[in-house]
């Protein structure tokens, strides 16, 4: 049998793999409906500080000296983006934990919540998976109604769009997996708009299809998908993922005949081929 999440561990992706929203510079403090000079004066300063430590602190001390302004929510979003390019993870997380009190329906803010809580979940955390799944489905929710931030071209926010759709969409595969429901996870991975680009998911997707009875032979199709992925990214998840791989199939199949031709054939394609399948052993 194959074992969820102990034949291999589960795969990661860096915290630099979940958008930006406004890069830094791009909001023209010009633009807003500030009136106070000094708090204008202020945010600009903070906005326009390069180093983004520095910058998340100057925005910090921005919300303390004006803790009512009218741009608290975008001074938070900044201060986020910039713990971020930081990569420090918990002020990132405490960021968007602070940004969702103020405004629950924050796309951004439930990404990056969706995103680090699923990196933190063990599949036995019934109460973590729980948080996940609810932020996952507000941030599905909230997604029709994301209006383009100011700053972001047309291009970048549809791209942007994509990637808070597949956080949204493979958090809530990951906790159909973990819960044992193959099924729902498998429909839930293949929402994802650019699964084909996810390592971790497509490897997961993998995993759900392994595990459910009878056997989807897909599955062995997505694992060979995500080693190629990984090769292609130089991890060194690749040769652990095709061992653990090759040994189901051998498992499965009677042999390891065949294996070597669907790696080949997944590295160059999108989808399994039409009518992809495994002969089982008799």
């Amino acid at each position: 049998m194959i074992r969820l999440f102990l034949a291999l561990p589960v795969l990661v992706l860096a915290l630099a793999a979940v958008p930006v929203l406004v890069p830094a510079g791009a909001v023209d403090a010009a633009s807003t409906t500030i009136r106070n000079a000094a708090e204008n004066k202020a945010y600009t300063r903070a906005l326009n500080t390069a180093d983004p430590v520095a910058r998340a602190a100057a925005l910090e001390t921005f919300l303390a000296a004006y803790p009512a302004s009218v741009v608290k929510i975008d001074a938070l979003e900044e201060e986020m983006n910039a713990y971020q390019q930081a990569n420090q993870a918990g002020n990132v997380e405490m960021a968007a934990s602070r940004l969702l009190d103020l405004d629950p329906k924050n796309v951004h803010a439930l990404a990056i919540s969706v995103y680090l809580t699923r990196q933190e979940a063990a599949p036995s955390d019934a109460a973590m998976l729980q948080a996940i799944d609810i932020l996952a489905k507000r941030g599905l929710a909230a997604l029709p109604g994301w209006k383009r931030p100011a700053g972001l071209s047309p291009a970048t926010f549809a791209a942007q769009h994509v990637q808070m759709n597949d956080i949204f969409y493979g958090a809530q595969a990951f906790v159909a997996l973990a819960s044992g429901d193959y099924a729902g996870a498998r429909a839930l991975y293949l929402e994802e708009q650019a699964l084909i680009a996810n390592p971790l998911d497509v490897y997961q997707l993998a995993l759900a299809d392994l595990q459910r009875k009878p056997l989807d032979p897909a599955g062995f199709w997505y694992a060979a998908k995500a080693i190629a992925l990984d090769r292609a990214g130089a991890s060194a998840d690749a040769d652990k993922i095709e061992a653990f791989a090759r040994a189901n199939y051998t498992r499965y199949h009677g042999s390891v005949d065949g294996w070597d031709a669907i790696l080949a054939g997944a590295a160059a394609q999108g989808a399994p081929p039409v009518g992809f399948t495994v002969t089982a052993k008799p």
